[in-house]
């Protein structure tokens, strides 16, 4: 659904403007690093294991994987739209600004890229639904959400770009796929939860196939999800603050990429103490992470 969407947006983004499929593009690959290391490679995991639970009738341990995947995704894919978001002209000049490539197309990119970012989050929640039905033996729902989806977002960007304005349009295009893929995942949510509560063992007092709560799964599993992800969009606004202002206060005295460097260094620490003040568990997970990843480096 995500790749068709992004083709779609290139395409009516050339009746916007001609530059406007190269602005969606260059920002669109500065989102794929992200995406490819993280939830790409978490969904290509989370099927087995959720095919492995439900053939087993592990309901509980399916509903302990989704949340532990949405929380560990969440810890990760916040800060990273939360820094796109604050350094999106600096990252893309870095990346892209030679040449032809000059500040107005920097300006552009920048726009979509800002748009863009908060995507990340959407496409890695799709990324982490999508394995947990096909585990479910069951192709037909994503499908038809992505079927769904697909239509809507065509619509709302033709909307939008007749009514934005000509410097605009390509915002817009990025704004509905975001936008609409917010609203996938929501679909997706609501479905997993009921399919999940239908699955789950009868419980004494209660109708079969239904539980305590009254038909959802219980609200510790969101309540938990919400936490970790509003933690660390706490963590991320304040280590957005200190990218801005390091690389704002080393901007013009040292080379550009050394200055984005420090100031994306500085703000993974930032992000990293704030996270451990109010998610512990979660530093820890993060700084366990990255360990493991420096031994496995020395180790080749």
């Amino acid at each position: 659904m995500i790749q068709i969407n992004v083709c779609m947006d290139a395409w009516l983004a050339m009746w916007a403007n001609p530059w406007a499929p190269s602005a969606l593009t260059y920002a669109e690959h500065i989102l794929y690093l992200p995406l490819g290391l993280v939830s790409t490679a978490m969904g290509t995991v989370l099927l087995p294991t959720f095919s492995k639970q439900y053939a087993g009738n592990d309901t509980a341990g399916m509903k302990n994987t989704l949340r532990a995947s949405l929380q560990d995704m969440m810890m990760v894919m916040i800060p990273a739209t939360v820094g796109l978001m604050v350094l999106c002209s600096p990252v893309v000049a870095l990346l892209y600004q030679r040449g032809e490539f000059d500040a107005t197309a920097t300006e552009r990119t920048a726009r979509a890229l800002f748009v863009y970012a908060p995507g990340l989050v959407m496409f890695s929640i799709q990324k982490i639904f999508n394995p947990l039905f096909y585990g479910m033996r069951d192709i037909r729902t994503p499908m038809l959400v992505s079927v769904a989806n697909v239509i809507l977002n065509v619509t709302s960007n033709i909307i939008l770009i007749l009514v934005l304005p000509s410097e605009w349009k390509h915002v817009g295009i990025a704004a509905s796929t975001v936008a609409c893929s917010a609203m996938a995942c929501v679909v997706l949510a609501r479905i997993a939860c009921r399919r999940l509560d239908r699955y789950s063992p009868p419980v004494e007092g209660c109708p079969k196939g239904r539980s305590p709560e009254g038909g959802v799964v219980s609200p510790s599993l969101w309540r938990g999800i919400w936490s970790v992800g509003f933690k660390s969009l706490a963590a991320a606004m304040l280590m957005a603050f200190a990218a801005w202002g390091i690389h704002e206060a080393l901007t013009g005295r040292i080379k550009e990429i050394f200055s984005l460097g420090l100031a994306m260094t500085g703000a993974g620490g930032v992000y990293l103490v704030v996270l451990c003040i109010l998610y512990p568990q979660g530093a820890k997970q993060i700084v366990g992470g990255i360990r493991r990843r420096l031994g496995r480096s020395e180790r080749r």
